[in-house]
């Protein structure tokens, strides 16, 4: 049995209205964070580098939070905001390099 909701469970907003709210929330995140990444890279000094990396940090850990709701859909699930987006198609695993003839790339 189902059991009643509150009313004003969301402060007066509906489920769709919240999600809403988790993917703009997400989205913005993403952003930031990339362009956290890119500041970082363009730095010239070890300080500035390391803030934005660890505002780099702050964001993938908010936004992936924000995507769980939402089933992933802005960027996917927590290692795909971690280790980026293309993790859950294969990127990053290990390739068997055992047969690899003098450091031919694998096919």
């Amino acid at each position: 049995m189902t059991q009643p909701q509150p009313t004003n469970r969301f402060n007066g907003l509906t489920d769709e209205q919240v999600l809403a709210l988790f993917e703009r929330i997400a989205t913005a995140c993403n952003l930031m964070s990339e362009m956290c990444i890119d500041a970082a890279h363009r730095s010239r000094d070890a300080a500035s580098e390391m803030i934005f990396h660890a505002l780099d940090t702050m964001l993938t850990s908010t936004g992936a939070l924000a995507d769980l709701p939402l089933g992933g859909d802005c960027v996917g699930t927590h290692a795909d905001w971690m280790v980026g987006a293309n993790w859950g198609k294969g990127a990053g695993k290990a390739q068997d390099l055992s047969n690899n003839e003098a450091g031919q790339q694998p096919a």
